[in-house]
């Protein structure tokens, strides 16, 4: 009796190693080879699936002109292009508050005891805004659902399968990482016309939420101004409904309104 439970338990045993076994090594299939024209439809089709957007993330800025700091972000937006943002730093002290919409934003710094108005473009030429991007780009990089432009019929883009994901080389100087799971991108690098890093964006860390796989970490450099900004979230809630009046914050009492 005991003879044939422990010939039993070895047998299955083996089994379960066998299956790990063959688990381990079994290799991926090879991604199959496509065409920009197909690959960027689906890249947009996954992220028009994200309609609103409530989140909040610890945000670490490095940058030549400022001091490092680490900030809360709390960060809501509706696309096509309106958001609004607040940064709290230590023991909830308000550092900025701010919404872009339609082309126009304005930022409070209340350390300052001022409020930034002024059309997105001049806001960006100020260094108001982080990442010199369109603000529709700049939101997406921010909830970590960019997605790469469809390439005209004189341009040359080529996509190789790399591995585990695809890889897109624009010729006017864009290299972009694709996970096929989404499929999403997870790194985007754009270089000027003589081959140096203009901006880096890159996704790490990514997970499914409401059918949409979206990333934890997310971190947009830029070579000039040289900045960095990381973002780990802890809260995601896509497509969310939004409160009548959501972007609007309170502008205190005598503060200075500087017009850009």
């Amino acid at each position: 009796m005991h003879r044939q439970l422990f010939k039993t338990f070895t047998l299955i045993g083996f089994i379960l190693i066998l299956v790990a076994g063959c688990a381990g090594t079994r290799k991926a299939a090879p991604l199959r080879q496509v065409a920009p024209e197909q690959l960027i439809p689906l890249i947009a089709r996954h992220n028009a699936h994200v309609e609103t957007f409530n989140g909040r993330a610890i945000m670490t800025v490095q940058a030549d002109d400022i001091r490092p700091f680490r900030a809360t972000l709390q960060i809501t937006l509706k696309r096509p292009d309106s958001l609004w943002f607040k940064l709290e730093g230590p023991l909830g002290l308000d550092m900025a508050q701010g919404h872009f919409g339609n082309g126009y934003g304005q930022v409070l710094i209340p350390f300052y005891n001022q409020l930034y108005r002024g059309s997105i473009d001049r806001l960006q030429a100020q260094n108001i805004l982080p990442v010199d991007l369109p603000l529709n780009e700049l939101m997406m990089g921010f909830v970590g659902l960019p997605v790469p432009l469809l390439p005209a019929e004189d341009s040359l883009v080529t996509v190789v399968p790399n591995g585990r994901s695809y890889h897109l080389s624009y010729a006017f100087g864009e290299e972009i990482e694709v996970d096929p799971r989404g499929p999403v991108v997870t790194r985007w690098e754009k270089n000027d016309v003589f081959g140096d890093p203009h901006w880096l964006w890159e996704g790490e860390s990514f997970y499914k939420i409401k059918g949409v796989r979206l990333p934890k970490v997310i971190r947009m450099s830029q070579a000039e101004p040289k900045q960095r900004v990381t973002l780990v979230y802890d809260a995601m809630r896509p497509n969310t409904k939004l409160k009548k009046g959501w972007h609007q914050f309170k502008i205190p009492e005598g503060v200075k309104i500087i017009e850009l």
